[in-house]
C-alpha cells in the first residue's frame, strides 16, 4: 500500500474517492474539523474510523455520511 502525506486538499487523491492500496494521511485540527471535512466529499462509499476509544469512534461514525462506516476495535 502507499500512503501520501498531507497531500493538498484539492489533489485528486483527497477529492476522489481511490480504489486501490493507497490512502491520503491528512492533518486535521479537531473531530468536527474531519467530520465536515469528510461530508464535503462528493463520494463516499465506505469510510473507517480508528481510535484508541471506541465509544468515540462510535459517536463520529454515526456522524459521517457514507455507504458503509467501520470502527475498529481493540
Amino acid at each position: 500500500p502507499a500512503i501520501i502525506d498531507n497531500p493538498p486538499e484539492d489533489s485528486r487523491i483527497v477529492q476522489e474517492e481511490p480504489f486501490g492500496p493507497i490512502v491520503p494521511l491528512l492533518k486535521w485540527s479537531d473531530e468536527e474539523d474531519v467530520i465536515d471535512r469528510a461530508n464535503a466529499l462528493k463520494s463516499g462509499l465506505g469510510a473507517s474510523v480508528w481510535a484508541k476509544d471506541v465509544n468515540r469512534a462510535e459517536h463520529m461514525a454515526r456522524q459521517l455520511s457514507a455507504g458503509s462506516v467501520w470502527v475498529n476495535s481493540q
